[in-house]
């Protein structure tokens, strides 16, 4: 019998823990069905140790180039093995510009030429908003040569049924499959962490601003407040509110910052000491779920819609707040039970979407 072969190149935000999970994710559970060819050829040193994938069992992590890479995956289909050539998952939005556009042109014809020779393509996990009018175009030629199309929330299933976009169903983020470390009953959560995305609009950083302020007001004095990095380009924007509240407040509360964007053990760190998290970061609130901190959820002013999509099921468990508006701060009110049992339904429909993909009973 012939073995099942699945590729991937990896090209992703380097610096950004959250797509190193969802990257990572994505290969771990293909390769529970198939052997793993994966090329690192365009990826630093520093994101394939982040990755974790060495001596994983059926992962090859190779550095072909992508000449070599496209030779090998079309050479393995001919000699009658079945092979998937998967996407890079995450959020698109935003609009290409001519020389952006005929780039993805050149890499449609890429995935027609191997079509043609018997690859299958596959994107998951992937969301989409805000879309113009060449990023429109360029995703609907797309999606007409994928063998399968799976969305991780159904605001991007609406999204693109309006648009007339070939899609197939709604499989969840690749990142509730992420396997954590049990978390010990003596560990001592004694943090608040704030993580949050301040570059869509200017507005958004005096908005959190306010919300520290807020909680500093409102939340008991022992608690360490964390201003948690996981994205490097928020760094500059948590240092900042680190420096204002040091100035202000370091007598009465210890402030500190963590920069976890290359590295799953620092956030492991963080979060196993973290009684809740505020974000507006996708990544941030999972990953902090995932080791049993409270998250509560910010979105601002139609920004966010993939976090709105993600966790629109999970709203009677989870607190989700725009704050276009409104900029006190609450704690969160997230349910235990409801949402533990919410994010173990995410993960069986995301382990279920990889038998639909590889023909499992």
């Amino acid at each position: 019998m012939k073995q099942t072969y699945t590729f991937f190149s990896i090209k992703t935000q380097f610096e950004n823990l959250g797509d190193a999970l969802i990257n990572r994710e994505m290969v771990i559970n293909s390769s529970k069905h198939s052997k793993c060819v994966v090329d690192v050829s365009r990826c630093p040193d520093y994101f394939v140790d982040t990755l974790e994938l060495y001596d994983k069992n059926n992962i090859e992590l190779v550095r072909y180039g992508l000449i070599y890479f496209f030779i090998k995956m079309i050479n393995i289909s001919i000699s009658g093995s079945q092979v998937y050539y998967f996407l890079s998952p995450g959020g698109y939005f935003g609009n290409l510009n001519i020389f952006s556009f005929i780039k993805n042109i050149i890499q449609i014809f890429i995935l027609f030429f191997v079509k043609i020779f018997g690859v299958r393509v596959v994107q998951v996990g992937v969301s989409y908003e805000r879309l113009g009018f060449l990023n429109l175009l360029n995703l609907k030629l797309r999606s007409l040569l994928y063998y399968k199309h799976f969305l991780r929330d159904e605001v991007s299933m609406c999204y693109l049924n309006a648009k007339k976009i070939k899609c197939d169903m709604v499989a969840d983020d690749l990142a509730f499959s992420y396997s954590t470390i049990p978390c010990a009953d003596s560990v001592l959560r004694d943090s608040i962490l704030f993580s949050f995305r301040c570059d869509q609009d200017s507005e958004q950083y005096e908005h959190f601003k306010a919300i520290v302020t807020s909680a500093h007001r409102e939340v008991d004095k022992s608690l360490k407040f964390v201003f948690y990095v996981q994205v490097q380009r928020d760094y500059e924007y948590a240092k900042c509110l680190l420096d204002e509240f040091t100035s202000k407040y370091s007598n009465e509360r210890h402030l500190d910052i963590v920069n976890c964007s290359t590295s799953f053990h620092l956030a492991a760190n963080a979060f196993l000491h973290g009684k809740e998290v505020h974000s507006n970061r996708l990544h941030v609130i999972l990953l902090a779920s995932l080791y049993g901190v409270k998250p509560k959820v910010y979105t601002f002013s139609g920004f966010n819609q993939k976090i709105k999509g993600l966790f629109g099921s999970a709203k009677p468990f989870i607190d989700i707040e725009d704050i276009s508006n409104e900029i006190k701060f609450s704690p969160s009110n997230t349910s235990d039970l409801g949402y533990s049992e919410w994010l173990a339904g995410r993960k069986e429909n995301l382990l279920h979407s990889f038998d639909i993909i590889y023909g499992a009973k």
